[in-house]
């Protein structure tokens, strides 16, 4: 299926379902489609169908100096800008840099086609779950997550989706602070081993506080539904997603957690920052604290580090945990707050893990060439060095981030260039899906186009955006 920057995943996965066929994409109504890509690309359907890189056919990307590249496994196809020649070559190094190395860095990727997939016969189970994380000083939040750990070894691939553990939801009627919510979806027919983890979650409502039974407590507990389709999960959860505000003053931290690292003494940790002073109800009118707990696994771990830029962290995780708060701009002290809970918690987490997500970098990370690729950024930052000499497309942190801005003969040597990013938008058209295709876009900050190659770049967006 092929696709253009400028659409909503909520669209291409309906178009993929309108041939009957589905599409490995995301579930988030704000996220692009080429930075989602170029990242890695995590979905409820990566434990049973990978990665969203692991699912790309073609990258199609314009370069620093405007020539259009076609990048796949078989290698490029390059159009001059000059002369509209087109050759190629058997060199794979772009696709597979393009495959995890992250938006803002070779160039503007306008377009991507990925495989498309049959869907299971079954329908797709969706399971809502909701639960206190403290009640009194009964840490409800680390048992229930300490039994999703334990089942992860042998969970299911066709088992996808989140939870969150959020601080600001406060009852002080219940005596409850916190809350857990579960949207998770198995995509594919129900077994017996399915229905037992789904029970599990179930009859944690069973769990006893004291002498109270935590169902007694308050309306806590699971409830479950099917829907035919991935698209119409997404078509009839999406209203749920509208609700949430689009622009938000935010602050996150990430860190991809491997098996081992999921502990107890681990969970108490993090969840240790959502207890005491700041979730008072004073401070909760001002700030939140919320953390996004993604199952990772399945069939994401079973592609070699090697075969794409995405960092080995992110294949052997069973977790991905990004922390984030949001405050009230009305309230000057509860930006300070905010971004000090934030921070304390990802510095706790970073102790835990070598990787964190590129797609949910954060400023200040130290060792970021490490924790974002790993043993991949040497190879990355050839390539880099190779499709944009001058190293004119940059972002922070980005391949080739820490790398020298320079002009060289071929380009304008009386114009002085400065260091700056690019971002193209693509149109809004989507191609008739076939069994074995898909779509994006790029991100970055926008920089003067003051050498002759960024002209043609930028000439290249704009006839793009016309067309949008």
């Amino acid at each position: 299926m092929e696709v253009e920057a400028g659409n909503a995943w909520s669209n291409i996965i309906g178009k993929a379902n309108s041939s009957g066929l589905d599409v490995v994409g995301t579930d988030s109504l704000t996220v692009s489609v080429s930075g989602w890509t170029l990242g890695g690309g995590f979905s409820p359907l990566s434990r049973k169908l990978g990665l969203g890189v692991d699912n790309v056919l073609t990258f199609t990307m314009v370069s620093m100096n405007g020539d259009i590249i076609e990048a796949s496994a078989k290698g490029t196809k390059t159009t001059s800008r000059t002369n509209g020649r087109t050759s190629t070559s058997s060199d794979k190094d772009l696709f597979w840099a393009l495959r995890g190395g992250g938006g803002g860095s070779f160039g503007i990727v306008t377009k991507i086609t990925f495989k498309l997939h049959r869907p299971p016969q079954a329908n797709i189970r969706h399971l809502i779950c909701a639960y206190p994380m403290f009640v009194g000083q009964f840490n409800i939040g680390q048992q229930f997550i300490e039994m999703i750990n334990r089942e992860l070894p042998n969970l299911a691939p066709e088992w996808g989706g989140t939870f969150h553990t959020d601080s600001s939801f406060v009852n002080k009627t219940l005596n409850t602070t916190g809350i857990v919510r579960v949207n998770f979806i198995h995509y594919g027919a129900m077994n017996a081993q399915a229905v037992a983890f789904l029970n599990k979650l179930g009859n944690f409502r069973n769990t006893q506080i004291g002498n109270t039974r935590l169902g007694a407590v308050g309306q806590w507990g699971c409830s479950n539904g099917t829907y035919r389709r991935w698209a119409d999960y997404v078509a009839n959860t999406l209203f749920l997603r509208l609700q949430e505000p689009i622009l938000i003053l935010t602050q996150i931290t990430n860190v991809l957690l491997p098996q081992e690292a999921l502990v107890p003494k681990n969970i108490q940790g993090i969840l240790s920052h959502f207890h005491g002073p700041r979730i008072s109800p004073g401070l909760n009118k001002n700030y939140g604290l919320s953390c996004k707990w993604s199952l990772l696994g399945g069939a994401i771990s079973q592609i070699q580090t090697e075969s794409t830029s995405v960092s080995g962290d992110l294949r052997k995780a069973k977790m991905s945990v990004t922390c984030n708060t949001i405050w009230d701009p009305r309230v000057p002290a509860g930006r300070e707050q905010a971004i000090a809970a934030v921070m304390k918690i990802g510095e706790y987490m970073k102790t835990l893990s070598t990787g964190s997500y590129i797609n949910m970098a954060e400023r200040g990370v130290r060792n970021w060439k490490q924790r974002y690729w790993g043993v991949n950024y040497d190879a990355l930052e050839r390539i880099k060095k190779k499709i944009d000499p001058d190293n004119f497309m940059t972002c922070s942190p980005c391949v080739g981030n820490d790398l020298k801005h320079t002009l060289t003969s071929k380009y304008d040597k009386n114009t002085s260039g400065n260091t700056g990013g690019t971002s193209g938008t693509g149109n809004s058209g989507v191609a008739t899906p076939e069994p074995g295709s898909n779509p994006g876009g790029s991100r970055g900050s926008t920089g003067s186009p003051t050498t002759k190659a960024a002209q043609s770049l930028i000439l290249s967006i704009a006839f793009i955006v016309m067309i949008y």
